[in-house]
């Protein structure tokens, strides 16, 4: 007798396909858009007295959105000039090389197992301002 059902959800894997909606980045003027300005302004509110060196998005379970708000929230960051480097550390389910259309020959697992120097995984994207490490092979 199970004392719980466990829900089989399947997952969505149109972002591993494809990348994420980067809306911050196409419609940037848009609500959603807006919203993320938003995120980033309150961000930056609650640390006044100190620079914001980083930020980390995590979640318990897969698909709940951890890409969508990164990916986002780096190029909202990137569009008011602050220079950000975008780390992919999803090694189950990377999709950053995806979303900005780079490589991810050499990336993150290559930096940790002492196979590349962290300017060798750094790549530039479409958007000014903004770097990522991708998660690597």
């Amino acid at each position: 007798m199970a004392w719980f059902k466990r829900n089989k959800k399947k997952l969505d894997d149109t972002s591993l396909k494809y990348g994420v909606g980067l809306v911050s980045y196409t419609e940037p003027n848009g609500m959603i858009a807006e919203q993320f300005k938003t995120i980033r302004t309150n961000i930056q509110f609650s640390s006044v007295d100190k620079q914001l060196q980083s930020i980390l998005f995590t979640s318990s379970a897969p698909s709940e959105g951890k890409s969508t708000i990164s990916n986002n929230m780096a190029v909202t960051w990137a569009d008011q000039g602050t220079k950000v480097v975008l780390v992919d550390a999803d090694l189950r389910r990377p999709t950053v090389h995806r979303s900005f259309d780079v490589s991810n020959r050499m990336g993150l697992t290559n930096y940790l197992s002492g196979n590349a120097d962290l300017s060798a995984v750094v790549r530039e994207t479409m958007v000014k301002d903004l770097s990522v490490i991708t998660s690597g092979p």
